[in-house]
């Protein structure tokens, strides 16, 4: 398995983008602030839905592609965190049948679900190896004569 490709946008700003390689009419999604949950999820899913769209929004990475993605993150995690509830209230051993000592199967749906909430991570660059490989979209440069009628955010 290859590396995985770098965001044309990132190409561009290290100067080592070369039109032979891009995509002609290559996709270009569009910038989203704020999406809503869908219907389906509930509770802590919807909350960790909001989370991530405003954290990703903050930082220029949230578009109208990423709704699944951030669906399926908000989801994977909020079953790790229940898992984890589960684990820190029965512990990570239990006696079987016989007394034998088991593992709590707990343990194995949060591993699960913290190893694809970390897959959909570094597609986000939430990780700080991650972050450099993906490029948020460019910041509004602003003017003087634009700060001065905003009154610099006061």
């Amino acid at each position: 398995m290859g590396r995985s490709r770098k965001p044309t946008a990132t190409k561009k700003q290290q100067g080592t983008l070369q039109k032979s390689r891009t995509l002609e009419n290559e996709l270009a999604p569009v910038l989203i602030s704020n999406i809503e949950a869908p219907d389906f999820l509930q509770g802590d899913q919807k909350k960790m839905f909001q989370f991530f769209v405003d954290k990703f929004s903050k930082q220029g990475l949230m578009t109208t592609m990423d709704d699944v993605a951030v669906t399926a993150l908000a989801i994977d995690y909020s079953i790790y965190i229940d898992a984890i509830k589960k684990i820190n209230s029965m512990g990570l051993v239990s006696k079987g049948k016989n007394g034998s000592p088991l593992t709590n199967p707990y343990l194995k749906i949060a591993n699960d679900a913290l190893k694809s909430v970390m897959k959909i991570c570094i597609e986000f660059g939430m990780t700080p190896a991650a972050r450099t490989k993906v490029a948020a979209a460019p910041k509004e440069k602003k003017t003087l004569k634009g700060m001065l009628n905003e009154g610099f955010g006061i």
